[in-house]
Protein backbone atom coordinates (compact mmCIF):
# COMPACT_ATOMS: atom_id res chain seq x y z
CA UNK A 1 0.00 0.00 0.00
CA UNK A 2 1.37 3.46 -0.80
CA UNK A 3 2.62 5.55 1.98
CA UNK A 4 0.66 8.25 3.26
CA UNK A 5 2.56 11.82 2.49
CA UNK A 6 0.84 13.14 6.12
CA UNK A 7 3.21 10.23 8.53
CA UNK A 8 6.18 10.80 6.63
CA UNK A 9 7.64 13.60 8.44
CA UNK A 10 5.93 14.27 12.10
CA UNK A 11 5.81 11.11 13.88
CA UNK A 12 4.58 9.89 17.42
CA UNK A 13 7.33 8.39 18.29
CA UNK A 14 8.14 8.99 21.91
CA UNK A 15 11.65 9.91 23.05
CA UNK A 16 12.57 11.54 19.62
CA UNK A 17 10.46 14.79 20.58
CA UNK A 18 13.19 16.42 23.04
CA UNK A 19 15.98 14.94 20.35
CA UNK A 20 13.94 17.52 17.77
CA UNK A 21 14.74 20.25 19.82
CA UNK A 22 18.48 20.15 19.85
CA UNK A 23 18.09 19.71 15.82
CA UNK A 24 16.50 22.82 16.25
CA UNK A 25 18.60 24.50 17.95
CA UNK A 26 21.67 23.22 15.63
CA UNK A 27 19.66 24.94 12.66
CA UNK A 28 19.42 28.61 14.91
CA UNK A 29 23.38 28.14 15.54
CA UNK A 30 24.01 28.16 11.81
CA UNK A 31 26.17 24.62 11.85
CA UNK A 32 27.27 24.16 9.33
CA UNK A 33 26.82 27.69 7.32
CA UNK A 34 25.60 26.94 4.24
CA UNK A 35 23.96 30.31 1.77
CA UNK A 36 21.05 30.38 0.28
CA UNK A 37 21.87 28.42 -2.98
CA UNK A 38 23.53 25.78 -0.89
CA UNK A 39 27.01 26.18 -1.70
CA UNK A 40 28.44 25.44 2.33
CA UNK A 41 31.31 23.73 1.40
CA UNK A 42 33.76 26.64 0.38
CA UNK A 43 33.29 29.57 2.88
CA UNK A 44 33.27 27.46 6.23
CA UNK A 45 36.19 24.88 4.82
CA UNK A 46 38.16 28.13 4.27
CA UNK A 47 37.29 29.27 6.97
CA UNK A 48 38.43 25.99 9.05
CA UNK A 49 42.11 25.60 7.25
CA UNK A 50 42.46 29.36 7.51
CA UNK A 51 42.01 28.70 11.63
CA UNK A 52 43.83 25.58 11.61
CA UNK A 53 46.98 26.97 9.99
CA UNK A 54 47.15 29.50 12.89
CA UNK A 55 45.59 28.47 16.01
CA UNK A 56 46.55 24.61 17.72
CA UNK A 57 43.48 23.87 19.01
CA UNK A 58 41.84 24.09 15.89
CA UNK A 59 44.09 20.63 14.27
CA UNK A 60 41.01 18.43 13.98
CA UNK A 61 39.49 21.05 11.71
CA UNK A 62 41.06 19.37 8.38
CA UNK A 63 39.61 19.25 5.08
CA UNK A 64 40.54 16.74 2.81
CA UNK A 65 41.50 19.44 -0.11
CA UNK A 66 43.03 22.89 1.81
CA UNK A 67 41.97 25.63 -0.26
CA UNK A 68 44.51 28.25 -0.10
CA UNK A 69 44.15 31.38 2.34
CA UNK A 70 46.91 34.47 3.17
CA UNK A 71 49.14 32.71 5.95
CA UNK A 72 49.71 34.98 9.40
CA UNK A 73 47.01 36.72 11.12
CA UNK A 74 44.05 34.07 11.03
CA UNK A 75 41.42 36.82 11.63
CA UNK A 76 42.59 39.05 8.65
CA UNK A 77 42.35 35.58 6.34
CA UNK A 78 39.06 34.90 7.64
CA UNK A 79 38.02 38.49 6.95
CA UNK A 80 39.04 37.95 3.08
CA UNK A 81 37.08 35.16 2.85
CA UNK A 82 34.49 37.10 4.23
CA UNK A 83 34.78 39.75 1.62
CA UNK A 84 35.25 37.46 -1.08
CA UNK A 85 32.07 35.36 -0.48
CA UNK A 86 30.35 39.26 -0.14
CA UNK A 87 31.09 39.42 -3.53
CA UNK A 88 30.37 35.84 -4.75
CA UNK A 89 27.16 35.30 -3.55
CA UNK A 90 25.68 39.54 -3.54
CA UNK A 91 25.71 39.71 -0.10
CA UNK A 92 25.04 43.54 1.73
CA UNK A 93 25.85 42.59 5.17
CA UNK A 94 27.84 40.07 6.97
CA UNK A 95 27.88 39.67 10.70
CA UNK A 96 30.87 36.65 11.68
CA UNK A 97 32.04 35.28 14.88
CA UNK A 98 34.74 32.80 15.30
CA UNK A 99 35.94 31.18 18.93
CA UNK A 100 38.32 28.15 19.05
CA UNK A 101 38.04 26.66 22.66
CA UNK A 102 36.08 29.33 23.93
CA UNK A 103 38.93 32.05 22.75
CA UNK A 104 37.80 34.39 20.30
CA UNK A 105 39.68 34.48 17.18
CA UNK A 106 37.91 37.04 15.24
CA UNK A 107 34.47 39.25 15.52
CA UNK A 108 33.93 41.10 12.31
CA UNK A 109 30.39 43.14 11.04
CA UNK A 110 31.15 44.18 6.93
CA UNK A 111 29.06 45.99 4.69
CA UNK A 112 25.38 47.75 5.52
CA UNK A 113 22.32 46.48 6.69
CA UNK A 114 20.16 49.11 4.95
CA UNK A 115 21.74 52.20 3.00
CA UNK A 116 23.45 54.68 5.39
CA UNK A 117 22.85 51.95 8.17
CA UNK A 118 26.20 50.16 8.79
CA UNK A 119 26.35 46.49 9.89
CA UNK A 120 27.39 45.75 13.57
CA UNK A 121 28.44 42.67 15.44
CA UNK A 122 25.66 43.51 18.03
CA UNK A 123 22.55 43.26 15.67
CA UNK A 124 20.19 40.91 15.44
CA UNK A 125 18.84 38.51 12.81
CA UNK A 126 15.78 37.10 11.67
CA UNK A 127 16.03 33.38 11.57
CA UNK A 128 13.53 32.81 8.94
CA UNK A 129 12.34 29.20 8.43
CA UNK A 130 14.43 27.96 11.91
CA UNK A 131 10.87 29.28 13.65
CA UNK A 132 9.07 26.47 11.53
CA UNK A 133 11.39 23.86 13.77
CA UNK A 134 10.37 25.85 16.77
CA UNK A 135 6.87 25.14 16.21
CA UNK A 136 6.93 21.69 15.35
CA UNK A 137 8.40 21.48 18.57
CA UNK A 138 6.29 23.70 20.20
CA UNK A 139 3.42 21.18 18.57
CA UNK A 140 5.42 17.47 20.10
CA UNK A 141 5.90 19.45 23.86
CA UNK A 142 2.05 19.64 23.85
CA UNK A 143 1.80 16.13 22.79
CA UNK A 144 3.78 14.96 25.15
CA UNK A 145 2.26 16.68 27.85
CA UNK A 146 -1.19 15.00 26.86
CA UNK A 147 -2.90 18.12 25.80
CA UNK A 148 -3.31 17.04 22.27
CA UNK A 149 -2.17 14.25 19.52
CA UNK A 150 -1.38 14.53 15.85
CA UNK A 151 -3.99 13.39 14.76
CA UNK A 152 -6.49 15.58 16.54
CA UNK A 153 -9.17 17.52 13.34
CA UNK A 154 -8.23 20.79 13.04
CA UNK A 155 -11.87 21.65 13.10
CA UNK A 156 -11.73 21.64 16.91
CA UNK A 157 -10.61 24.82 16.75
CA UNK A 158 -10.59 26.08 13.73
CA UNK A 159 -13.93 24.91 12.10
CA UNK A 160 -14.35 27.74 9.27
CA UNK A 161 -11.29 27.06 7.26
CA UNK A 162 -12.05 25.13 4.25
CA UNK A 163 -11.21 21.45 4.91
CA UNK A 164 -10.70 22.14 8.43
CA UNK A 165 -12.49 18.84 9.42
CA UNK A 166 -9.92 16.72 6.94
CA UNK A 167 -6.81 18.40 7.98
CA UNK A 168 -4.70 17.29 11.29
CA UNK A 169 -2.56 18.94 13.21
CA UNK A 170 0.38 16.42 11.40
CA UNK A 171 -0.29 17.37 8.02
CA UNK A 172 0.16 20.98 9.01
CA UNK A 173 3.30 20.31 10.38
CA UNK A 174 4.21 17.96 7.51
CA UNK A 175 2.98 20.45 5.17
CA UNK A 176 0.67 18.16 3.70
CA UNK A 177 -2.68 19.89 4.46
CA UNK A 178 -2.62 21.37 0.93
CA UNK A 179 -3.25 24.99 1.91
CA UNK A 180 -1.10 26.73 -0.88
CA UNK A 181 2.05 29.00 0.72
CA UNK A 182 1.27 32.13 0.44
CA UNK A 183 4.83 33.41 -0.08
CA UNK A 184 4.21 32.24 -4.03
CA UNK A 185 1.18 34.07 -4.08
CA UNK A 186 1.56 37.13 -6.93
CA UNK A 187 -0.13 39.37 -5.22
CA UNK A 188 1.48 38.72 -1.43
CA UNK A 189 4.65 39.10 -3.62
CA UNK A 190 3.59 42.73 -4.79
CA UNK A 191 2.47 44.17 -1.48
CA UNK A 192 5.72 42.59 -0.12
CA UNK A 193 7.95 44.78 -2.16
CA UNK A 194 5.66 47.81 -2.45
CA UNK A 195 5.72 47.85 1.94
CA UNK A 196 8.48 44.82 3.09
CA UNK A 197 8.48 46.11 6.98
CA UNK A 198 4.21 45.59 7.20
CA UNK A 199 3.28 44.27 9.74
CA UNK A 200 1.36 41.67 8.62
CA UNK A 201 -1.50 40.05 10.87
CA UNK A 202 -2.03 35.75 10.72
CA UNK A 203 -5.44 36.61 9.09
CA UNK A 204 -3.83 38.43 5.85
CA UNK A 205 -1.06 35.44 5.21
CA UNK A 206 -4.01 32.78 5.42
CA UNK A 207 -6.43 34.55 3.39
CA UNK A 208 -3.52 35.22 0.50
CA UNK A 209 -2.86 31.54 0.77
CA UNK A 210 -6.33 30.42 0.88
CA UNK A 211 -7.11 32.83 -2.77
CA UNK A 212 -4.72 30.88 -4.50
CA UNK A 213 -5.76 27.56 -5.64
CA UNK A 214 -5.50 24.52 -3.91
CA UNK A 215 -3.07 21.81 -5.49
CA UNK A 216 -4.06 18.51 -3.83
CA UNK A 217 -6.54 17.31 -0.92
CA UNK A 218 -5.12 17.13 2.46
CA UNK A 219 -2.88 14.48 2.99
CA UNK A 220 -2.57 12.73 -0.41
CA UNK A 221 0.83 14.96 -1.08
CA UNK A 222 3.21 17.74 0.31
CA UNK A 223 4.24 21.20 -0.70
CA UNK A 224 6.39 23.62 1.04
CA UNK A 225 3.44 25.69 2.65
CA UNK A 226 4.33 28.98 5.06
CA UNK A 227 0.74 29.47 5.21
CA UNK A 228 0.44 25.68 7.22
CA UNK A 229 2.63 27.10 9.90
CA UNK A 230 0.38 30.06 10.34
CA UNK A 231 -2.53 28.04 10.83
CA UNK A 232 -0.64 25.65 13.03
CA UNK A 233 0.42 28.69 15.40
CA UNK A 234 -3.53 29.72 15.24
CA UNK A 235 -4.59 26.33 16.20
CA UNK A 236 -1.82 26.41 18.89
CA UNK A 237 -3.04 29.70 20.23
CA UNK A 238 -6.24 28.23 20.45
CA UNK A 239 -5.07 25.35 22.13
CA UNK A 240 -3.71 26.48 24.99
CA UNK A 241 -5.23 29.90 25.13
CA UNK A 242 -1.77 31.48 25.06
CA UNK A 243 -0.03 33.99 22.26
CA UNK A 244 2.36 31.71 19.89
CA UNK A 245 5.43 34.49 20.73
CA UNK A 246 4.39 33.99 24.57
CA UNK A 247 4.33 29.80 24.15
CA UNK A 248 7.68 29.83 21.54
CA UNK A 249 9.25 31.91 24.52
CA UNK A 250 8.09 29.83 27.27
CA UNK A 251 8.46 26.64 26.32
CA UNK A 252 11.34 26.45 23.55
CA UNK A 253 13.54 29.39 23.69
CA UNK A 254 13.96 29.96 26.95
CA UNK A 255 14.28 26.15 28.40
CA UNK A 256 16.92 26.08 24.90
CA UNK A 257 19.48 28.74 26.53
CA UNK A 258 18.85 31.05 24.11
CA UNK A 259 19.25 34.27 25.49
CA UNK A 260 19.74 36.28 22.47
CA UNK A 261 16.37 34.67 20.86
CA UNK A 262 13.22 36.16 21.01
CA UNK A 263 9.42 36.14 19.49
CA UNK A 264 8.66 39.65 18.06
CA UNK A 265 5.44 40.27 16.31
CA UNK A 266 6.04 44.05 15.14
CA UNK A 267 9.30 44.49 12.56
CA UNK A 268 11.44 45.87 14.95
CA UNK A 269 14.47 44.49 17.08
CA UNK A 270 16.54 45.30 19.95
CA UNK A 271 20.21 47.08 18.33
CA UNK A 272 18.91 46.93 14.53
CA UNK A 273 18.31 44.30 12.91
CA UNK A 274 20.95 42.57 10.24
CA UNK A 275 19.16 42.41 7.06
CA UNK A 276 22.05 41.14 4.92
CA UNK A 277 19.36 40.99 1.18
CA UNK A 278 16.26 42.58 1.93
CA UNK A 279 14.81 45.27 -0.41
CA UNK A 280 15.87 48.96 0.75
CA UNK A 281 12.35 49.96 2.06
CA UNK A 282 10.69 51.09 5.03
CA UNK A 283 7.11 51.84 5.94
CA UNK A 284 6.39 55.59 6.41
Amino acid sequence: MPENPSQRVISAGAGSRRGLLKASLAGALGLPFATPWGDSVPVQAAISVAIRDAHPLAAPLRQATPIATPSGDPAAAIEAIARDAMTTYGLRAMILQVQIAGEGIVTLALGESMTGVPATPEMHFRNGAVAISYVSTLLLLLVDDGVITLDDSLSNWLPDLPDSDGVTLRMLANMTAGYPDYVQNAAFIDAYYADPFWQWAPEELIDFGLSTPRLFAPGTNWDYSHTDYVILGRALEAITGQTLDALLQEKVLTPSVLPTQSVRRPPRFPNRCCMPSAPNAARS
